[in-house]
């Protein structure tokens, strides 16, 4: 794959951050190279702390699995609860935890393109453990009055402590092509693109059977200047999008980094694919716009 290229910066003032491209050229710690995997650039981090383990943890995989955990009571009665969702990497092993901080009111109301909500991103502690864990990102989809081209729907992920502006993952609308999003350095210049087509068997015929067409959405990552696939990510259908009883085995997505080996490009990619799940495929944000 080829590397994603930097882009020229508009001076725009509310950037607060280096966009991740510049990141590449701006050299003082080398994060670990994944098995097979060359890093192309090393990071000057904008805040030390966590946010620069988790993306050295992050500069490690090749690819991220996220896996949704609902409880029982809220699979059977519907009464939706804030998401947790548990980041393993390629072996299976968990790395990242994301909990959702939405109020009541923002969960059970307002659905669809106009929907509020937030996310934690947690690096877990020693061999995987709940304890110890430490916040390192935070996206925030704030709530908007989205109608056709206006107010289109945006998250912004930033550092979790800090608040440094990490990037920005942006809906357009585009006439005929729901599933596209673009993914934004912190002063709003395209980076990446991702899309899928929107008349396919696993949108139209979804099976939880792995191996069958129907079992994958796969919507392809691109540079945005030169439109070469960078990236992947997999939206996996599960058992228990079809059946409330098989609780433990929901939404699951695959994020393969392919050419993006930034670890900030990394955490976008990450943010994107729960964007895609709270817009398109969790049943309270469902709806026709």
């Amino acid at each position: 794959h080829t590397l994603i290229r930097d882009r020229p910066r508009s001076p725009r003032p509310s950037a607060m951050a280096a966009a991740p491209g510049q990141a590449l050229m701006s050299m003082e710690v080398a994060p670990a190279a994944a098995p097979g995997q060359e890093v192309m650039g090393q990071v000057a981090f904008a805040s030390e702390g966590w946010r620069q383990h988790g993306l050295t943890e992050l500069a490690r995989h090749p690819r991220v699995q996220i896996q949704q955990q609902r409880r029982l009571l809220e699979a059977i009665t519907g009464f939706e609860q804030n998401n947790k969702y548990m980041v393993k990497d390629a072996n299976g092993t968990n790395v990242f935890f994301v909990a959702e901080g939405s109020t009541c009111l923002e969960r059970n109301c307002c659905s669809g393109a106009c929907k509020a909500w937030r996310m934690d991103v947690h690096q877990l502690g020693m061999g995987g453990g709940m304890e110890g864990m430490q916040r390192f990102l935070h996206i925030e989809r704030p709530f908007t009055l989205t109608c056709l081209c206006l107010n289109r729907p945006e998250a912004f992920i930033s550092d979790g402590n800090s608040g440094t502006t990490l990037g920005i993952v942006h809906e357009p609308f585009v006439c005929c092509q729901p599933f596209k999003f673009l993914i934004q350095d912190p002063a709003g210049n395209d980076v990446l693109e991702a899309d899928t087509p929107c008349i396919q068997l696993p949108l139209c015929c979804p099976c939880p059977c792995e191996g069958t067409p129907c079992n994958k959405v796969v919507f392809s990552v691109r540079d945005a200047g030169s439109g070469v696939q960078v990236s992947e990510i997999v939206k996996q259908w599960a058992w228990g999008d079809f059946c409330p009883m098989c609780f433990s085995d929901w939404d699951r997505y695959f994020v393969e980094f392919g050419g993006a080996t930034n670890p900030e490009y990394k955490a976008m990619l990450m943010a994107t694919a729960l964007f895609i799940q709270m817009r398109f495929f969790d049943r309270r944000n469902q709806d026709s716009g």
